[in-house]
């Protein structure tokens, strides 16, 4: 829908000093606001406008009009009631402000990668200007830049700086567009030019090795007692026997009633934790309730790193296995949040674990074992990856 350009009195038939055309617009025409949404420049055909002035109550003092490469000045003064009483015309035209032609090195960007921004001013040779990332596709940009605003230096008319956004890998939020605005004070009011649309690939849309994404709540207080890679809802596993170096990732929330159901619930296992290869995650109450505990083939329980998740909420958990070296788990407790180290353990770290089988909400200590010690919980986003794929935090 068009919006009326120009002064009340320019309105309709009654007519007005010089303020040429009045016509309807839309953002496809040449036209800028300032941080306060008012109008700093127009061109409507062969009309320009520019270097619009401002009193203290947004009422427009005067402007620049060019029309056929004559540039003429404008001065607007108002009566009591805010009503336009005289347009004259100035012995010059107003001072033209600082105006910028702003670039990109590219239009579209990979997460990870460095975007560089040129301005190249006109009425404004050196000096301090500040930049602002503003989002068109998204409200915010928080998540996707380190910061949204900084400041660079011109220098004989140009200057540049860069924009590398965030790599994110653990967020999938699509492809994002936004531009990139300069302005001459650091409130970011005064914009005097923006790149074109740009766009932020998402590079965060990882791919595993193995995927089970459903939430099933396990145990007492849920739906299920367990599931195991092949049983017609998990999809069966073949990773290799053994991994030497593997990630985890997942999911969890635990209820304190979930919690309180037992002492030693198994979580996570493989094939049994007491076969060759053998690897068993618990919930187990020894240093502390719940303390996540590892069990492989060194005999029962043989990591007690004395952390538990905290409960009553969601988890993400990473988990970083490397082989006769360390086990890690990080966790955080949204998904757009930092990952914390909670757990770095280097001694008693079983070389080699078989991933051709997994189960989840029950465990079991060999291949021809029956499943015990249930977990009560949830589990949902299941995902590992072994050898070349893993990656370190």
């Amino acid at each position: 829908m068009g919006r009326f350009i120009g002064s009340s009195l320019n309105r309709g038939s009654q007519g007005g000093g010089g303020l040429g055309p009045t016509e309807p617009y839309d953002r496809s025409v040449g036209f800028r606001t300032d941080g306060n949404n008012n109008v700093k420049k127009i061109e409507l055909g062969d009309f320009k406008y520019t270097d619009v002035q401002y009193n203290n109550v947004g009422l427009i003092t005067g402007y620049n009009e060019t029309f056929g490469g004559s540039t003429k000045g404008w001065l607007l003064s108002y009566d009591s009631q805010n009503l336009i009483d005289d347009v004259s015309e100035r012995s010059v035209p107003h001072p033209p402000g600082p105006e910028a032609t702003v670039t990109s090195s590219a239009t579209n960007i990979n997460e990870g990668s460095t975007l560089t921004i040129t301005a190249n001013t006109t009425n404004f040779d050196s000096g301090t200007l500040y930049w602002k990332a503003i989002g068109i596709s998204t409200s915010s940009l928080a998540t996707d830049f380190p910061s949204e605003t900084g400041s660079f230096t011109i220098t004989s008319s140009t200057g540049s700086f860069t924009l590398t956004p965030t790599e994110d890998f653990s967020v999938s939020e699509g492809a994002e567009t936004f531009k990139v605005s300069v302005y001459t004070d650091s409130g970011h009011i005064n914009d005097i030019g923006s790149t074109p649309t740009l766009t932020i690939n998402d590079t965060s849309v990882e791919t595993y090795d193995y995927s089970f994404t459903n939430e099933v709540h396990y145990g007492q207080y849920g739906t299920k007692q367990y599931h195991y890679s092949g049983d017609g809802t998990m999809p069966s596993m073949s990773l290799g026997n053994p991994c030497y170096n593997w990630d985890m990732f997942f999911e969890s929330y635990q209820t304190s009633n979930d919690q309180n159901s037992s002492s030693n619930h198994w979580v996570i296992c493989n094939n049994g934790y007491g076969d060759n290869n053998g690897w068993l995650m618990g919930w187990y109450n020894n240093n502390v309730t719940g303390e996540v505990s590892i069990a492989h083939p060194s005999g029962g329980y043989a990591i007690y790193p004395s952390y538990a998740l905290p409960i009553n909420q969601w988890n993400w958990v990473k988990i970083e296995w490397r082989g006769g070296s360390t086990f890690k788990l990080y966790q955080k407790s949204s998904e757009n949040g930092s990952w914390n180290q909670r757990i770095n353990w280097t001694s008693n770290i079983y070389n080699g674990t078989e991933w051709d089988f997994v189960s989840i909400g029950q465990g079991r200590s060999g291949t021809n074992g029956g499943f015990s010690s249930q977990f009560h919980g949830k589990i949902k986003n299941f995902k590992l990856n072994v050898n070349s794929n893993i990656t370190n935090i």
